[in-house]
């Protein structure tokens, strides 16, 4: 039997939900209402598999998939929310989320991805599988362009990236600051931009 945590403000959601999965799989469900409970809960009564909405207390939901994971690395979370923003799935996925799903997914989807992690899989949203996609292909690109530059070329876009002035740049690294204009045009010309906020946006934006 899958025991599952459901960490969710939403009280009347929460428990529509738990009372679904366990009639309906037979599961044992424990809710928390707030990350602050939950992490001593779940650090006191482990669970198979956390379902957290990371989109009701801001950095706080990553914040304790990251601090449940590393506490506990075998503890699998899903992450059941209303947030579609690339930022948003980045974050979860980098904290180790081993899931994305939007609460408008209809609660027997809901219960197939637990189903799905529990055998080592990766459950998310349809939208949700196309934002990672165009995230991790945009990071490509990016990627293909920084290599496209020389060492010093990579060197001078991170100052310009923080927002330092050609005359600070040359100062940074010992050179003159016309050749640091010098560099700038030429990258220019290599990420087919116009200025500095293009050739920002094409590296790190």
């Amino acid at each position: 039997m899958l025991s599952i945590a459901i960490v969710d403000k939403n009280n009347g959601y929460a428990y529509v939900l738990a009372d679904y999965l366990q009639k309906a799989h037979g599961f044992q469900v424990t809710i928390y209402t707030s990350a602050k409970d939950a992490e001593p809960g779940l650090l006191q009564c482990p669970a198979d598999i956390a379902i957290i909405d990371v989109g009701m207390w801001g950095h706080q939901g990553l914040e304790l998939i990251a601090k449940l994971k590393e506490v506990d690395p075998h503890l699998r979370c899903l992450v059941l929310t209303v947030a579609t923003d690339n930022d948003t799935v980045h974050s979860t996925l980098m904290a180790g989320a081993n899931g994305y799903m939007l609460k408008t997914a209809p609660m027997e989807r809901i219960a197939d991805a637990l189903l799905d992690i529990e055998r080592g899989g990766l459950p998310l949203s349809p939208f949700i599988s196309g934002a990672v996609v165009s995230y991790f292909h945009a990071q490509a690109v990016k990627r293909a362009a920084r290599a496209r530059l020389s060492k010093r070329q990579q060197e001078i876009m991170q100052q310009v990236a923080q927002g330092y002035l050609y005359k600070e740049i040359a100062h940074m690294l010992g050179i003159h600051h016309n050749t640091v204009k010098k560099h700038m045009m030429r990258i220019f010309r290599i990420l087919g931009v116009q200025n500095r906020a293009e050739a920002v946006n094409m590296l790190f934006g």
